[in-house]
């Protein structure tokens, strides 16, 4: 099946792509809509869009409501079209990450035990991994992805290119959902198999 993709950034669009492949379903566009904010503007179109083809609209949880179903309740106001796979990840896509543990404690370098064990727990997964990051032995990773303690940023300047490599070409969905520790992750996987 052929499926466009609607996510918040970069990183969200290669972990829908390994998804997606892995379900053996096929990406006929992608839309990387460089925020939330954006992508919550033009939601209503690509749920319009629905009613004709298939769609995958992923998009991070974060703080903005207590749990999926309430923001996806908010965001949109009408029945979901019946070819709309509209996923929430729980905080954000980092938790996804962090449930490959073994993968993402290779490619960072740091024990597997310092990778938070309950990611979907986490407040703000996208500073826990700059703040992994920073115990790094790799020093380009530590300084793309940690934030210079003085210029107010979560991550650092490099943060969304080296966890793109992660995702692109160490992450395995099937191993996170195998781990068992995000929830959100293994819904979004069922989603597209029952497709």
């Amino acid at each position: 099946m052929m499926l466009s993709v609607v996510a918040e950034g970069y990183c969200d669009i290669l972990a829908c792509r390994k998804l997606i492949h892995s379900t053996g379903h096929e990406i006929e566009r992608e839309f990387n809509c460089r925020g939330k904010g954006n992508l919550d503007k033009r939601l209503h179109g690509f749920v319009a869009a629905a009613e004709h083809f298939d769609w995958l609209v992923l998009r991070d949880l974060d703080a903005d409501d207590i749990c999926a179903p309430q923001l996806i309740a908010r965001l949109v106001r009408t029945p979901l079209p019946a070819r709309l796979r509209f996923r929430i990840a729980v905080r954000a896509v980092e938790a996804w990450l962090f449930s490959d543990a073994g993968s993402l404690a290779t490619w960072l370098k740091v024990s597997e035990g310092a990778v938070p064990r309950d990611p979907e727990a986490l407040a703000d997964p996208k500073a826990a991994m700059a703040h992994l990051a920073a115990r790094s032995r790799d020093r380009n990773l530590r300084e793309g992805m940690t934030p210079d303690p003085h210029s107010g940023a979560r991550v650092g300047p490099e943060y969304e290119s080296c966890l793109a490599d992660f995702v692109q070409n160490h992450w395995s969905p099937e191993s996170a959902i195998e781990a068992g520790r995000s929830n959100s992750l293994g819904r979004a996987m069922a989603a597209l198999k029952a497709l």
